[in-house]
């Protein structure tokens, strides 16, 4: 409809109005036509355009309305020009950007023109400022105003929602109830859809619960664009009702989709609907929308806007969801549902060492329901809490059972819901149960999925942190499943790691598979967590996950999940797996999260040259009972290099492989078990060629006092070949603390370490960059006033020549270390033949203390010597060392000698005090011991330059007054103390 136009004199009339006056035009919207100078001044404006704008802008006859009376205008205009209502109306506004609002009273007819134009007359009334009750502006015509505003708005807010001016439930419910009816009889196709913006929780606390309301509001005026605002309601939250007829209706959808995205400037949600058709006109509204909502949530999984119908396969998970939560409470109460326990076994001793609590529905009605048919329902319903404090009772129960049974007690899991954390505070309820059981909170897991903790990263770690804190450990559950698991392992410290089975299922499609869930397990190992594989199927299956190191295996290989009853039956019957005992946990943990392909397990770097014929490098686990070892674990390199030096296959059941040779005795039983040092060895093989075996000792069996030890082949050589290893390191490794053998033609090197007082080696690196490596990572270690003078000398060139020159090559430098300076010295030599260099460095800290002490002893004899030379006078001098208050007596005195006080030592004014009891006079006693304090000794020679101080002594068998006096003397840029004793005289 074109837009309608006052005559010149008619305009002019409306707008020099000085009563504030508006007329509109109503043609699906409103159109303000003219504005009396009355509204201009009224509403605050400068001009008459800026009013016209902002009224064309909002599409209105009201500006500025107070947020709590929002929803009662919108209805009274609403029903003023849909349902010829009488529009007189009592509201707070305000003009502009005024911070008091003001009462106004507005009245409005509709008039139609000749032409048949509809036009909305509005005048409006100012009443007053409006004041709250603790302000002085309180007149009685305000406080009746008041009065009946609030009785106002508390009769509108009932039936409307206040934040988005939509229509109430009730009044929804009441039109739709109506409409349907009517629709139905005319052959019409009435639907209700349910909108859902998805994340509204989330939203509101990231960008706050301002915008979370714009947000909401937006979409409500997404929707009465689409369809008439009686057609729509809000349902509370973040969900929306609407009821209209199914032509077009997909169409109106995208464009809702479309026009959401742009809403709060494109800061929004995704929007999820369900439709349901209606087709009986007796089926309450109630349930229509319940069932438009089950197809909304049928999207749950979906993160983008879309719309699903409500159909008969819908129909049927309706029919079972309505019953699954109707008789949760029973099945809870009468036992339907039963909590089934499926072990998890420790990868190196195929013992249970935790069990995963599940639960199973067995319904008199629906028989057998799987997991997935009820947990998802109850997790949607907010039910599942009721579920999972259950099993958490029945899994107490059971931990009960089991201890009367005297069966060894392993830690169970439970997995916990998103939803829990919502419902509940599940944390303190599980606290309660736990404590309140007598069982210790460790016993108890709660595994929590991944997919949860990206919903609300935030508090989901602090609620994971609660229950660490409390003593619960903590798993994340089916790791991998999603896109976020590394940044979730970053972030969060979970106890364990547990593997999604969809890592098993890959394994054997190709090598890829093994590659990614190689390394995934290093990563987790090195972050120090725990693992867990889930769904282990076969003994390929099993092997392989104990060779890259995975702890703690679940599933079908060993059982499938089984209630107690049963377990306690494979007890009887000698068919169980069996429970790990708790006090050796530790133990079998280090052992099993090794990883057997890495050999930085072992000497702490990657790069090993292995010269054998395999792969990867032998590298197993064996377990030392006296002075024999037995296998507990091994790679496929070490099964192989086993099956063709010692002729065992351990792929034969039964097969078991046994060390107690001599080698094996020296090395692996006396220097690693006994010693706990590392070792380095030759060991002689059945074809006459040499392995080259590493070894160290990893865990010791609290229980049993077996010894772990973990050991490597780094190399095979033939004895035609072979310079032996162990020659070189017996010959130097007493005295030699790291020693460098380094091959010239290519820089490579092996550097080995020994520890103090032993006769072995053991390899800490190999490399392939030695004079790289000594410039760079060795020489920042050095002390920055002796890095020149050995850097001049550890070059390819000088190192040649000084050896050509002399034969070998010595240096003395001393490193530093967190502030502590170690004296070194350095020995280069050529192997005969070769070359090759062998260069052994040795800690000579104490030679050089001693060389140190012999200096300062002199230096500090001289000294006293020459002092008691100028004054015989002197029965004795000390030498006191400020910085640790040693002091050392120099005395050329028989008789002072003959008092027998401490020579040499710590503390010496307390020593004097102490000693000063047998043999200072009682007289003089008191002032001796306070006179003779450190802190006032110190003060007297600060103030003075020097203490003195007089007393009597007992010197054979008579009391001789004597003097000792304190000054302060530097050597060698340090502060020290002379003390001196001699007889008193007149002229002292």
């Amino acid at each position: 409809m074109a837009r309608y136009h006052f005559s010149d004199q008619e305009q002019s009339f409306w707008e020099s109005l000085q009563q504030s006056y508006a007329v509109f035009q109503y043609d699906g919207g409103v159109i303000p036509l003219a504005l009396s100078d009355g509204f201009v001044q009224m509403f605050g404006y400068g001009s008459r355009e800026s009013a016209c704008k902002d009224l064309m802008r909002s599409k209105t006859v009201y500006l500025n309305v107070h947020p709590d009376d929002l929803a009662k205008v919108e209805n009274a205009v609403y029903n003023f020009i849909y349902h010829d209502e009488k529009y007189d109306i009592v509201y707070r506004a305000r003009n502009g950007n005024a911070r008091d609002y003001k009462l106004l009273h507005s009245q409005a007819k509709i008039m139609e023109t000749s032409d048949g134009v509809k036009l909305i007359h509005v005048w409006y009334t100012d009443e007053g400022i409006y004041s709250e009750p603790f302000e002085e502006l309180n007149t009685k015509l305000n406080r009746l105003l008041r009065s009946a505003l609030q009785r106002e708005n508390y009769i509108k807010s009932n039936g409307f929602d206040v934040l988005t001016g939509l229509p109430s439930m009730s009044y929804f419910f009441e039109y739709t109830d109506e409409w349907k009816k009517k629709m139905l009889q005319e052959n019409g196709k009435p639907v209700i859809l349910f909108f859902n913006l998805r994340g509204m929780r989330y939203y509101n606390q990231d960008n706050g619960a301002s915008q979370g309301d714009n947000l909401l509001k937006s979409f409500a005026k997404i929707l009465t664009h689409y369809f008439s605002k009686e057609q729509c309601c809000r349902m509370g939250s973040d969900h929306f009702l609407v009821s209209t007829v199914d032509e077009n209706v997909e169409k109106i959808l995208s464009n809702i989709f479309e026009n959401a995205k742009l809403i709060n400037t494109g800061i929004s949600l995704p929007v999820s609907v369900g439709i349901y058709s209606i087709t009986d006109p007796e089926e309450s509204t109630s349930s229509a929308c319940d069932r438009a909502r089950f197809a909304c949530n049928s999207l749950r999984k979906i993160h983008e806007s879309g719309f699903n119908r409500y159909n008969q396969d819908l129909l049927d998970k309706y029919t079972k969801r309505e019953y699954i939560i109707t008789n949760l409470d029973r099945a809870i109460q009468e036992k339907w549902i039963k909590v089934y326990y499926q072990p998890i076994v420790r990868a190196v001793n195929s013992k249970v060492c935790d069990e995963e609590a599940l639960a199973r529905w067995i319904d008199p009605v629906n028989g057998f329901m799987s997991p997935a048919d009820f947990i998802p329902v109850l997790e949607e319903a907010e039910l599942i809490y009721k579920l999972d404090l259950f099993v958490l009772d029945e899994v107490l129960e059971k931990l009960r059972m089991q201890q009367e049974f005297n069966l060894h007690l392993v830690p169970q899991s439970i997995n916990l819901s998103r939803t829990d954390f919502d419902t509940c505070d599940i944390v303190e309820e599980i606290r309660k149960r736990v404590d309140a059981s007598g069982f210790a909170r460790n016993l108890i897991t709660i595994e929590i999925t991944e997919s949860i903790i990206g919903k609300n990263f935030a508090y989901m770690k602090e609620q994971v942190e609660r229950f660490q804190k409390l003593g619960f450990p903590v798993w994340m559950d089916d790791f991998g499943s999603g896109y976020s698991s590394l940044n979730v392992l970053q972030n969060i410290r979970f106890d364990l790691i547990k593997f999604d089975m969809s890592f098993m299922r890959k394994l054997d499609e190709g090598k890829e598979g093994k590659i990614i869930l190689t390394e995934l397990m290093n990563l987790v190992t090195s972050l120090g967590v725990d693992t867990v594989c889930e769904g282990v199927e076969t003994e390929h299956q099993r092997q392989f996950l104990l060779d890259i190191g995975c702890s703690k295996l679940q599933g079908y290989f060993f059982t499938k999940p089984i209630p107690f009853e049963e377990i306690l039956i494979r007890y009887k019957e000698g068919r169980q797996i069996g429970f790990e005992n708790p006090k050796t946990s530790s133990y079998y943990e280090i052992i099993s999260r090794i990883n057997l392909n890495n050999l930085s397990i072992i000497s702490g770097e990657r790069n090993i040259n292995n010269s054998g014929a395999y792969n990867s490098l032998p590298m197993y686990v064996m377990e030392v009972r006296g002075d024999v070892g037995y296998l507990l674990r091994s790679n496929q390199a070490a099964r192989d290099f086993i099956s063709s030096y010692y002729l065992v296959d351990l792929n034969a059941e039964g097969a078991v492989f046994i060390k107690n040779d001599d080698a094996f005795r020296d090395n692996v039983v006396d220097t690693c078990c006994k010693l706990g040092a590392r070792s380095f060895y030759d060991e002689p093989l059945t074809n006459g060629n040499i392995a080259h075996v590493f070894a160290r000792q990893i865990a010791v069996n609290p229980v049993t006092g077996y010894h772990a030890v973990i050991m490597a082949v780094l190399s095979i050589s033939s004895p035609n070949d072979h310079t032996t290893y162990e020659s070189i390191a017996r010959a130097l490794a007493a005295d030699y603390h790291n020693i460098f053998y380094v091959d010239l033609n290519n820089d490579s090197f092996i550097e080995y370490t020994s520890s103090e007082g032993s006769d072995r080696l053991a390899v800490e690196r190999r490399r392939d960059d030695f004079f790289t490596f000594i410039t760079g990572d060795f020489i920042a270690r050095v002390h920055e006033e002796d890095r020149q003078k050995l850097i001049s000398v550890i070059t390819r060139e000088n190192i040649i020549r000084k050896l050509d020159d002399a034969g070998r090559i010595n240096l003395t430098y001393r490193t530093v270390e967190d502030g502590k300076i170690t004296f070194l010295s350095m020995k280069i030599t050529r192997i005969p033949r070769r070359n090759n260099i062998i260069i052994g460095i040795s800690i000579i800290d104490s030679q050089m203390e001693d060389l140190n002490l012999m200096e300062q002893s002199q230096r500090r004899l001289e000294i006293l010597t020459g002092i008691m030379a100028l004054s015989h006078d002197y029965m004795c001098l000390y030498y006191i060392d400020l910085q640790n208050d040693h002091y050392i007596e120099y005395s050329n005195s028989q008789e002072f000698a003959s008092l027998s006080l401490n020579s040499e030592g710590y503390n010496f004014f307390s020593m004097m005090v102490s000693n000063g009891k047998s043999i200072v006079h009682p007289d003089d006693m008191e002032e001796f011991v306070t006179r003779l304090n450190n802190d006032n000794v110190k003060k007297q020679i600060a103030d003075n330059g020097f203490f003195q101080h007089k007393f009597r002594i007992k010197l054979n068998d008579e009391y001789v007054l004597i003097v000792m006096k304190v000054a302060k003397v530097m050597d060698k840029g340090q502060e020290k103390l002379i003390a001196g004793v001699r007889k008193w005289r007149e002229r002292n």
